[in-house]
């Protein structure tokens, strides 16, 4: 009797995980529309609340879909979200950045992202965007470096999908490395310089030439 009580309560668990797991995109959609309320200059606490509601719902927005399967969709309407909410309000930058676990859920699908081969090359520019942003905020980037590698990467007109492609997987490896708290993305470098021996041509080549063209004039 007491192994079927536990079998049953088993299954019981399994159907409301199941349950809770089919609600969390439709939650999630929801909680991407909400908007800050305009803050009064006289009180601060309207503030606070606007940081405090934001940053718990990207929180949860992060986890939930970087230990899921990959869902472009979902990431695109997340990314877009903290474009227009997250990335114009220093405070709530700030607050992100200073919370590790949220920090470490962005890596994480970022690189899920980046990985992806299913994933849209727009929503890959858009994340990339949104990482370049926040590191920038944190401050302490290599500042010649910094400024070639997204020259080079992130062209401002580009319509060649290919070269767009190959610029925002190579941003990619210098995104994860300076986010991880390297001060110099030197797995990068050592990267471009392999690829620099090759006689072969290829976007990745020309760009890896143009990184290291910014270090060794």
């Amino acid at each position: 009797m007491e192994k079927q009580t536990e079998t049953v309560d088993g299954q019981a668990e399994k159907l409301e995980r199941a349950l809770l797991d089919e609600c969390k995109p439709l939650l999630r959609n929801i909680l991407t529309h909400w908007e800050p309320k305009p803050e009064p200059v006289d009180n601060p606490d309207s503030s606070n609340l606007n940081v405090a509601t934001a940053c718990l719902i990207l929180k949860w927005a992060l986890k939930t879909l970087s230990e899921s399967l990959y869902d472009d969709s979902s990431t695109s309407a997340l990314l877009k979200w903290v474009n227009s909410v997250i990335l114009p309000r220093s405070a709530m930058v700030d607050t992100v950045l200073s919370d590790e676990i949220t920090r470490k859920d962005f890596l994480r699908l970022y690189h899920h992202t980046a990985q992806e081969r299913g994933s849209a090359m727009d929503t890959l520019q858009l994340f990339s965007t949104v990482m370049v942003h926040l590191l920038e905020a944190r401050g302490g980037l290599p500042d010649v470096i910094h400024q070639t590698v997204l020259r080079t990467c992130l062209p401002a007109n580009t319509e060649d999908g290919a070269k767009k492609e190959s610029g925002l997987r190579l941003l990619s490896l210098y995104i994860y490395e300076l986010w991880s708290g390297a001060r110099s993305p030197d797995l990068l470098l050592t990267h471009a310089r392999l690829m620099r021996s090759r006689t072969a041509t290829s976007h990745t080549l020309l760009m890896c030439r143009e990184i290291l063209s910014a270090l060794d004039p």
